[in-house]
């Protein structure tokens, strides 16, 4: 059967990216701080009432804005970078062309928008803002976003190409000037005052009037720039620290030393099990790549839809989504958006393995309902009744379009690990 309306978003994107060259947001290089296994509670928002916006770190793909919008959180940061969209330079979504999905920094705004338009703060790592026509086409882009949505006192524009900045600043968008702050981390004071003398020469010369590093060095960012000005204004400063987290514990005191900063990145790692809410919608998203989701091979399913791996799909389709009903005793059926008459089944009600996943007319047949199972990480396995000891499982592990769903033997491996991602 052949897909339907899914081409678009599947079809290979042809990208000629332009100077890629910014550097990444690693971890900070505090000894002390190494990152540790989130335990216990649901991720939540950080309390604190002073100090900068805290900020999710990498928010690139549309199913972890969603997971970070569930958890509250309405300020992240996102990369772009040009390439050519159907022939034409674009801005888009992703840290460098290899890893980018191909959504554009349009459809990243027009799905924040839907999902979150409150959004608090948006950090821009504009990752090859250094030509003219980039700076044009970024510009141009943000415009446009700015009469649609109203952004411009959210977001934040952010490269390591400072003279590309200065049309940003002009026109009142904030900007920062990514610095080497690796050329401080860890250098003799003398040599630390020496390169920090040049990073505010830089902001000076060009009239920028923020700075963003990593929090490895902040102590000594702090120490210089506190007292700085660009033209009449005080220094911002902006830094990472992806070695905190949402929801690890003790978080408020940890980020009170950031007091200083206008906005901090954090790492976002949704590792523990989704709220499960009977009558709600999800999507459920393979540990396989993290990216495919649990689809039906149709937007207009009838009894014995094949149910397949795909692509999370942008904008949102209604077979990528199913609402979950409880059916007692711990069972629930998941019901098809596209049509909320067909759940999720075994074919045949079979327990052999790799017996084939569809969708059916809801009779409550015990190839219809299903254990949620937590399973570590924020995933779930899904048991049906009709086959106890077996999973929802994707065939082989692989992580191609396409991929059947079927039921297998429990066992630990991604290929039956799920989260349940609310929409």
């Amino acid at each position: 059967m052949k897909k339907t309306n899914h081409s678009f978003f599947w079809s290979a994107v042809t990208m000629a990216t332009i100077a890629l060259t910014g550097c990444s947001k690693h971890s900070s290089l505090h000894p002390d701080e190494a990152l540790q296994t989130i335990s216990g509670s649901k991720s939540a928002v950080s309390t604190l009432t002073t100090g900068p916006i805290i900020a999710a770190h990498r928010a690139n793909e549309l199913l972890k804005v969603d997971e970070i919008i569930n958890a509250g959180i309405k300020s992240m940061e996102v990369d772009i970078f040009v390439g050519l969209k159907n022939g034409a330079p674009t801005c888009l979504i992703g840290h460098e062309a290899a890893t980018a999905t191909g959504q554009t920094l349009e459809q990243y705004f027009a799905n924040l928008h839907q999902k979150m338009p409150d959004f608090q703060f948006l950090w821009l790592d504009c990752k090859d803002l250094n030509s003219a026509a980039n700076e044009t086409l970024f510009m141009n882009t943000l415009k446009k976003m700015d009469s649609l949505y109203a952004i411009k006192n959210r977001v934040l524009v952010e490269s390591r190409y400072i003279p590309y900045l200065v049309s940003f600043k002009q026109q009142n968008w904030p900007v920062s000037y990514y610095c080497n702050w690796e050329d401080v981390y860890g250098k003799p004071y003398a040599t630390q005052q020496s390169v920090m003398n040049q990073m505010y020469t830089q902001l000076t010369t060009y009239g920028i009037d923020g700075i963003s590093y990593d929090a490895a060095i902040d102590t000594s960012m702090k120490n210089f720039f506190s007292s700085k000005t660009v033209g009449g204004s005080n220094v911002k400063m902006y830094s990472w620290h992806v070695g905190r987290y949402y929801g690890e514990a003790g978080l408020d005191a940890k980020l009170a030393a950031y007091g200083h900063l206008s906005v901090l990145l954090i790492s976002f790692l949704n590792n523990n099990p989704a709220t499960i809410t009977d009558g709600a919608n999800y999507k459920l998203v393979s540990a396989v790549n993290g990216l495919g989701v649990v689809d039906v091979n149709s937007q207009t399913p009838v009894n014995g839809t094949e149910v397949t791996l795909w692509a999370n799909n942008y904008p949102t389709t209604n077979n990528q989504v199913w609402k979950l009903r409880s059916l007692g005793g711990g069972y629930y059926a998941f019901k098809s958006l596209a049509d909320t008459t067909k759940v999720l089944e075994v074919a045949g009600g079979a327990s052999a393995n790799s017996t084939p996943v569809q969708v059916g007319t809801f009779s409550n047949s015990n190839a219809q309902r299903w254990q949620i199972v937590d399973a570590g990480g924020g995933y779930y396995n899904f048991t049906p009744a009709c086959a106890p000891g077996k999973n929802l499982d994707v065939n082989g592990g692989s992580s191609a379009n396409d991929t059947p769903i079927q039921i297998y033997s429990a066992h630990t491996y991604n290929s039956q690990k799920f989260k349940m991602v609310k929409q």
